[in-house]
C-alpha cells in the first residue's frame, strides 16, 4: 500500500474511533458521580448535644505571653496585640483537656469589635494559620484560634487519629470530633467573657476537620452569630463511598453496611446540622477536593437556608486558597459593620442551539464593574474545568455580563459564576447544570465514515472475514482494555471501589492527569487498532510502545495512593481490583495470541495471502 494512502486510512481510522468514544461518553454515567443519595431528615440525630457546662464551668485560664505583633497591611503598618494561653476544655475519663490559644486584636481598637474563632484542620494547628489570623485581625476584629484536642500545643487526651477521630464505638462521644465542639464551645464562652468582643457578633470558621466542627457548634449554640466553611462539606457516606481521602480518617473496621458508620452519619454529618443554621452563612470550597467531592458540597450547598455566600475556586483542592483570607474580612465587615463589600449577583441562563451545537447562554447581573468569570466543565471523568471572561454587554435594555457555554462533547455541563473583587476575594454563584455540546464529534464521526466508505471502495481495507480473523487478537486485547477502564481499579477495603475513571475524578488533579490522561490514551487505542487494520507488522510494536507508560503510570497511581492511607493514617486499606488487572494483561494477552494464531490457527495461509494480495 502507498504510504501516503496508508497514513490516510490511518487517520481517517483514528478519527472515527476517537469521535466515537467522544460521542460515546455521552451516554455514559456523568462525573463527578453521586454515589449516596442525600439522607431523610429522620436519618439524624443530634439530641444528645447539651452545652450548658460549656457555658458555665471555669475556664482555668493560663497566660503564656501577650507579644505586640506589626502587621504590614496594604495601608501601612497596623499594631496588634497576641495574647498566648490555655484553658480547661473539659475532664474526660479523669484527664484534664487543656487547649492552646492565640487571641489577637488591634492595640488601639475601642469600644467592642466583631470576633471570629477559627478552627484548624486535621493533622495541624492553629499556628499554620497565623498569618492569615493576623490579616484578619489587622482590619479591625478580635481572632481567637485554638489547637483542637490532640493537636498542636494542647494535651493529647482524648488523642486525634484514624482510629478516634469518628469513633463511635460505644457512643457520640467517644470520637474526638464531639471534644472539639466541646472545645470549640469553650472558647466561644471565653470570647464572650472578654470586653472588647461585640457578644451580638460571635463568628465560628474551620477548615476541613475544622469545618466539620463549625457546622455542629454553629447549630448547636445560640450564642454563635455566624459560621464560616472551608474545605468541609456533609453527605458524609458519599463522601466515603466515592473513594474519597475521608476514608484515610475513619476507623478502618468501620464497613459500608456497618452499624458504626452509620452512626457516623446519624451523629456528625453535617446535614443533620445545616437546617439548624439560621444566621449568615460563608462557604468556600475548590471544585476538586480529595476529602469532600463536589456532589457531597453541593449537597450541603442546596441544604443550608441561612443568607449564604459562596466562594468556590475552580481546579482547586483540599487546601486554603490565598484568596479566602481577604474574602472572610470583607464577608465579615459586610455582615457585621455593615460596610457592603461583597457584590450582588444575579445569575441566569437558558440552553439554547447554535451555529456550533447546543450551547448555554449565561447572564450574570453585578452590582459593581468588578472581574466576571463563569467556570464550567463538561462531564468526562477529571475534566478540566474552563474558566472565561463574561464581557458587559446591553443586552435587552440590560448592561449584563454574559458568555457562551459550548463544550466540545455533548452531556451535562456543570458552571457557576465567579466575582472578582477590586479588594481582595471573590465570591461565586451556586453550581448550575444543564446540557450542551459542540457538533465536532458528531460531525468527526460523519467525515470519518464518509473516509471509510471511500478506503473500501478503492480497496484499502477489505473489513471480511479474512480481516476479521487476522484482528481477533488485537480485539480481545482492547476488549479486555475497556472494562479494565470500567471495573474496579482499586478498591478501599469495605467502603469504596473505584474504576479508573472514578479515579481520575477524584484524584485525577493531585497527579496531574486531569484533562489530558484520558484522551490521551484513548488515541493510542484507536491508533493501536488503525495500526492493526493497516499495518499489521507494526502494530504490536507500537502497542507495547504506547502502553508500557500508561502500565508506568498506573503501577505508581496505585502504589503512592496505598502509601498515602499507609503513611498519613497508618492503614492498609487500599487493594487492586480486578480492572487494574485487565489493563495490565491487556498487551500480553495481544502478544500471546497473535503468535499462537500465527503457529496454529488453520487460516494462517490464508490470512498470509490475503495480505500479499
Amino acid at each position: 500500500m502507498d504510504k501516503r494512502l496508508a497514513t490516510f486510512s490511518i487517520v481517517v481510522m483514528i478519527t472515527f474511533l476517537s469521535c466515537s468514544v467522544g460521542v460515546l461518553f455521552a451516554f455514559l454515567p456523568s462525573f463527578p458521580q453521586r454515589t449516596a443519595q442525600v439522607p431523610e431528615s429522620d436519618t439524624f440525630d443530634t439530641s444528645f448535644w447539651d452545652l450548658s457546662e460549656a457555658e458555665s464551668l471555669p475556664l482555668d485560664i493560663s497566660n503564656h505571653s501577650t507579644t505586640p505583633h506589626i502587621y504590614e497591611g496594604a495601608s501601612g503598618p497596623i499594631n496588634l496585640t497576641e495574647w498566648r494561653l490555655d484553658y480547661q476544655s473539659e475532664s474526660y475519663h479523669g484527664e484534664d483537656v487543656r487547649i492552646n490559644s492565640v487571641i489577637l486584636w488591634p492595640t488601639d481598637v475601642t469600644g467592642s469589635i466583631p470576633s471570629i474563632l477559627f478552627l484548624h484542620g486535621y493533622g495541624e494547628e492553629y499556628q499554620v494559620y497565623i498569618q492569615v489570623l493576623r490579616q484578619i485581625a489587622s482590619e479591625g476584629f478580635v481572632v481567637m484560634a485554638i489547637d483542637q484536642p490532640g493537636s498542636g500545643g494542647s494535651t493529647g487526651y482524648p488523642p486525634l487519629g484514624p482510629r478516634t477521630f469518628l469513633n463511635v464505638t460505644t457512643g457520640p462521644s467517644d470520637a474526638s470530633i464531639y471534644h472539639s465542639v466541646w472545645a470549640a464551645a469553650r472558647a466561644v464562652t471565653l470570647m464572650e467573657t472578654l470586653s472588647l468582643v461585640d457578644t451580638d457578633a460571635t463568628v465560628v470558621a474551620g477548615a476541613s476537620m475544622g469545618g466539620l466542627v463549625t457546622y455542629i457548634v454553629s447549630a448547636i449554640d445560640s450564642r454563635v452569630d455566624g459560621s464560616v466553611h472551608i474545605i468541609s462539606g456533609g453527605n458524609l457516606m458519599n463522601a466515603i463511598t466515592s473513594g474519597s481521602l475521608l476514608n484515610s480518617v475513619i476507623e478502618p473496621d468501620y464497613s459500608i453496611h456497618s452499624v458504626q458508620l452509620e452512626n457516623i452519619v446519624r451523629w456528625f454529618d453535617p446535614l443533620g446540622y445545616t437546617p439548624n443554621l439560621t444566621r449568615p452563612v460563608l462557604m468556600m470550597f475548590g471544585t476538586d477536593d480529595q476529602f469532600f467531592p463536589l456532589v457531597s458540597l453541593m449537597d450541603t450547598v442546596d441544604s443550608i437556608q441561612a443568607d449564604l455566600t459562596l466562594s468556590i475556586i475552580p481546579n482547586w483542592g483540599h487546601m486554603f486558597h490565598p484568596s479566602w483570607g481577604p474574602e472572610i474580612v470583607n464577608w465579615l465587615a459586610s455582615n457585621y459593620r455593615a460596610e457592603p463589600r461583597l457584590p450582588h449577583m444575579e445569575v441566569d441562563y437558558s440552553s439554547q442551539v447554535t451555529f456550533f451545537g447546543g450551547g448555554i447562554h449565561v447572564t450574570a447581573n453585578v452590582s459593581d464593574q468588578s472581574g466576571v468569570l463563569v467556570c464550567w466543565r463538561s462531564t468526562e471523568p477529571g475534566a478540566v474545568w474552563s474558566v472565561s471572561l463574561m464581557p458587559l454587554r446591553t443586552i435587552h435594555g440590560a448592561q449584563l455580563h454574559s458568555r457562551w457555554v459550548v463544550p466540545t462533547s455533548i452531556g451535562e455541563v456543570l458552571f457557576f459564576v465567579l466575582v472578582a473583587s477590586e479588594n481582595g476575594g471573590a465570591t461565586s454563584s451556586c453550581v448550575y447544570s444543564s446540557i450542551a455540546g459542540s457538533l465536532l464529534f458528531p460531525l468527526g464521526i460523519l467525515l470519518s465514515f464518509v473516509g471509510l466508505v471511500a478506503i473500501i471502495k478503492m480497496g484499502l481495507w477489505r473489513p471480511d472475514v479474512t480481516v476479521f480473523l487476522r484482528e481477533i487478537p488485537y480485539l480481545i486485547g482492547m476488549f479486555m482494555i475497556v472494562p479494565g477502564f470500567l471495573l474496579p481499579y482499586l478498591s478501599i477495603e469495605g467502603r469504596a471501589s473505584l474504576s479508573l475513571l472514578g479515579f481520575l475524578e477524584v484524584y485525577g488533579r493531585s497527579f496531574y492527569l486531569s484533562g489530558w490522561f484520558l484522551p490521551l490514551v484513548v488515541l493510542g487505542v484507536s491508533l493501536v487498532l488503525s495500526l492493526s487494520a493497516f499495518r499489521q507488522q507494526f502494530q504490536f510494536r507500537m502497542a507495547a510502545l504506547l502502553w508500557t507508560p500508561v502500565m508506568l503510570v498506573l503501577f505508581l497511581l496505585y502504589v503512592v495512593f496505598g502509601g498515602v492511607f499507609a503513611y498519613f493514617a497508618n492503614l492498609f486499606l487500599v487493594r487492586t481490583g480486578v480492572g487494574g488487572l485487565f489493563l495490565l494483561l491487556g498487551i500480553p494477552i495481544m502478544q500471546i495470541l497473535d503468535k499462537a494464531f500465527r503457529e496454529y490457527a488453520p487460516w494462517t495461509k490464508t490470512i498470509e495471502q490475503h495480505s500479499k494480495d
